[in-house]
This record gives structure tokens, sequence and C-alpha cells, in this order.
């Protein structure tokens, strides 16, 4: 269980956009800072509070149930101050994984990698961005359903990040529809 949390994490803990090479992250997460309330919590609500800015959860997850608890980390590449990063994995690799990462920092919380873009959706009224690891040197097709999906977006200074794994594209594109706020 925590090698898929890992690897999904450290697919989400960036958000970038350059050129028709999209980089993303891959990354380890950054050390929780003391002025945060870091840690994992079984509600979305509990995380909400942990994490100090409002959070979007998933409404329809396709079948695929919650793989562990909700993290909440800090987000120290903004600059100035912490900012937040909050994380939740639902499935599993052999399965089919969707996973919904969110920061308050309005970029990135990590290094990145390359990817390949494969198009632009609308999600709730922002523009997102949707790559995948696939279609370059050792990677597998871009038609293939076993590859990783990032879809990246921002809104009201929050950036927010839906991976996949062994999903088609549309599932990936659902899963971020269908997002509601934490009340």
């Amino acid at each position: 269980m925590y090698g898929i949390r890992a690897m999904v994490v450290t697919v989400m803990l960036g958000i970038g956009i350059a050129g028709s090479s999209v980089p993303i992250a891959a990354t380890a997460f950054a050390a929780p800072s003391s002025s945060i309330s870091a840690g994992t919590f079984s509600t979305w609500a509990a995380a909400q509070k942990a994490a100090g800015f409002p959070l979007m959860k998933p409404t329809q997850t396709f079948g695929l149930l919650r793989d562990g608890q909700i993290i909440v980390l800090s987000c120290d590449s903004a600059g100035k101050h912490p900012k937040r990063y909050v994380n939740a994995v639902y499935g599993s690799l052999a399965k089919g994984l969707l996973g919904l990462g969110q920061n308050n920092s309005s970029r990135r919380c990590g290094r990145t990698r390359k990817a390949t873009m494969l198009g632009r959706y609308q999600i709730n009224g922002a523009s997102a961005t949707l790559v995948g690891f696939c279609g370059q040197r050792r990677q597998p097709s871009c038609r293939s359903r076993r590859i990783e999906l990032s879809l990246t977006w921002r809104r009201r200074g929050i950036s927010y990040q839906a991976v996949s794994y062994n999903e088609w594209r549309a599932t990936i594109v659902g899963f971020a529809r269908k997002l509601a706020v934490v009340r």
C-alpha cells in the first residue's frame, strides 16, 4: 500500500507547464514545517481545517476506494511563506488508480520531469492541461490505458492535480469535473 501512495504522491507534488513537454513532479515530500498542521486525516473536513484553505473532494471515484488517509504536508517552494499540500489516493495500481492533490501555493511543490501533452479540458470553469508519461523513449504508447496521466489546473490561487494510472482519459477528466467543495 505504501508503495502505491509513494508513487502517486511523487507524481502529484508538482504542477507546471512548459512548451510541448510538460514538467510534472518527481520528488519526495517537503519536510513539514512546525507552523503547519501536517498529518494524516480520515475526513476531508479535518484535512481542510489542518490545511487552512478551502479543499475540493471527489464525489465520483468510479468504484475505487480511498487508499489510506488524506495527507496534509507543507509545500515550502512557494517562497515567502510555507504553504500546504493535500493529497488523497483512490484504488490501486493493479485495479486502477485515481489521486487528487491540491495546494495553496499557486505553483508546483517540487521538482518536475517531462511528460507528453495530451490535451486541454475545462474543469469547473478553469482551463486544465492533461499530460501523460508516454510516447517518449522507453515509455508505453500514449494510446495505452496503462500509463500515468496528470491533469492540472488552477483556480482562485489554488493548484489542483488529478492523477491516474490504468484509467482512460475520460475517467480522469470525469473525476476532476465531479469534485465538490468540502463543507
